[in-house]
C-alpha cells in the first residue's frame, strides 16, 4: 500500500531533514571542537560551565535556551500522546543532550511522518 503525499508535505519534510541534520551536526562541531582544544576532564567541564555562563548576556541565551527547550519537550509529551507519536521520547535526548535545535526539528518530522496533511485540518472540538 502506497500512500501519497501533497508537494507541500514533500517541501515540510525535505525542510524538516534538513533543519534536523544541520541542528545536530552544527552544535555537536561545537561542542567537538572545545573538548579537542581543552580536553574532556573535569577541569575541561567547569571550564565550559563557566565560560558557557561567564557572563550576563550568556547566561540569558542559556536560561533561554532552557526554558524554550522544557516548554518544547512538554508540548511535545502532551502532543505525541494526543497523536500516538511512537518513539518519541528520542526527543528528550536529542533536546538535552545536543539541543533545542537539534530535538524540535527531529519531533515536527516525528509528527510530520505521523500525520501529513492532516496536521494542517481543522480538528472537532471535544
Amino acid at each position: 500500500m502506497t500512500q501519497t503525499i501533497s508537494s507541500h508535505a514533500r517541501k515540510r519534510r525535505r525542510t524538516l531533514w534538513v533543519m534536523t541534520v544541520v541542528g545536530f551536526f552544527v552544535p555537536t562541531a561545537m561542542f567537538g571542537k572545545f573538548f579537542k582544544d581543552n580536553g574532556f576532564g573535569k577541569d575541561s567541564w567547569k571550564k565550559f560551565g563557566e565560560q558557557a555562563a561567564g557572563n550576563l548576556p550568556a547566561a540569558a541565551i542559556l536560561a533561554d535556551a532552557g526554558l524554550t527547550a522544557n516548554a518544547f519537550i512538554t508540548w511535545a509529551a502532551w502532543d505525541a500522546h494526543q497523536n500516538k507519536i511512537r518513539g518519541w521520547w528520542v526527543v528528550y535526548p536529542a533536546t538535552f543532550g545536543v539541543g533545542i535545535c537539534f530535538g524540535a526539528p527531529l519531533y515536527l518530522l516525528m509528527r510530520e511522518y505521523k500525520l501529513g496533511d492532516a496536521a494542517f485540518l481543522p480538528r472537532e472540538a471535544g
